[in-house]
């Protein structure tokens, strides 16, 4: 699904069972939106994470102007010239303005490096700046095709709160329009308030055939690993941090956002106490676009720190899915 999403803020109370007590404070939540998804995650600190086009792309922290960027830019591009290469004059390439608010870092990663070439490029847009990192070595016929490099910088708009998008791909403060081949985004975050409790969405568009992994087939390789360890590995079974009970919850066919989707919960108890708890929603939007709702519970290695008890997660994780919303919904 191509659509980006209005976004709309949902903090407010969660709804609290009888007798239960509340472990997320009720204010604390934040509307995020990640690919074609939205959703509020109980948690003021949100990380944010997207990839797509060969990079990983993150904001440019401190710079809040374009005569800031440039500066940020130049300064990369003299931290890389002053760098000691075997057999070249430093390890800066080349650098290319693409007007004034875009620009190609080529260089070296290693002082031996002769043949190929890291590419970092850099983007204004609207009031802040990008920076994408390619994640693997680049032949020169690629690193020197600078409009090839650059094609992607017109496919990124400024997303605006309170207003829709159109057609894209939500990413940290902006959208993506049209094809760039596969394209991720997430969101993580700790929830406020609650401890040892972790909830995350991510989405993920184009990828290949049978890199997502639905909730059901997680909890499969859950229940597989155990049982492989206690086949193999018996002494294992009596180590601190092995399950000794382990309960389905949950599993069945949920409809979020508008989508049918698979919906799998369950808790382990440890060896030495700890308490864990998984929670998984997974979906598929437009036979396209890939969409995982989690949170994870618990650390193994705290038994004495306790998280909120069953009844609290099992409210708090409802009321995630509950917010979740896709395009054309209100």
């Amino acid at each position: 699904m191509q659509v980006v999403l209005l976004l709309v803020s949902l903090a407010g109370a969660w709804p609290t069972p009888p007798g239960v007590t509340v472990g997320v404070h009720p204010q604390a939540w934040e509307s995020v939106c990640v690919g074609s998804l939205q959703v509020s995650l109980p948690g003021q600190r949100i990380t944010l994470s997207q990839s797509f086009d060969h990079a990983r792309v993150e904001l440019l922290p401190g710079v809040r102007d374009v005569d800031a960027f440039r500066v940020r830019v130049e300064a990369r591009a003299a931290e890389l010239r002053a760098l000691p290469h075997d057999t070249e004059q430093g390890r800066l390439g080349a650098l290319a303005w693409q007007g004034d608010h875009a620009a190609i870092l080529r260089y070296r990663e290693h002082p031996a490096s002769s043949r190929a070439w890291q590419i970092q490029r850099f983007l204004w847009l609207g009031d802040r700046g990008y920076v994408f990192d390619s994640v693997q070595a680049m032949r020169p016929q690629f690193a020197d095709d600078a409009a090839r490099q650059g094609a992607v910088f017109e496919k990124l708009a400024p997303r605006t709160n309170g207003e829709r998008d159109g057609l894209g791909f939500c990413i940290d403060g902006a959208v993506v329009r049209g094809d760039v081949g596969k394209i991720s985004a997430g969101a993580s975050t700790q929830a406020t308030g609650a401890q040892h409790v972790r909830v995350w969405a991510g989405s993920v568009r184009h990828g290949q055939r049978g890199e997502a992994v639905s909730a059901n087939d997680e909890l499969a390789a859950r229940r597989e690993a155990i049982a492989q360890t206690r086949r193999l590995e018996p002494d294992a079974a009596s180590d601190p941090e092995y399950p000794r009970e382990f309960d389905v919850t949950r599993q069945q066919g949920r409809r979020v956002a508008g989508v049918t989707g698979e919906e799998a919960v369950w808790r382990e108890r440890l060896n030495n106490g700890a308490r864990r708890h998984v929670f998984r929603w997974t979906g598929r939007l437009n036979g396209t676009e890939n969409v995982t709702i989690g949170m994870d519970v618990g650390d193994k290695f705290k038994p004495g720190e306790a998280p909120p008890n069953e009844e609290t997660l099992i409210a708090l994780w409802d009321q995630i899915l509950g917010s979740a919303k896709t395009s054309g919904q209100p």
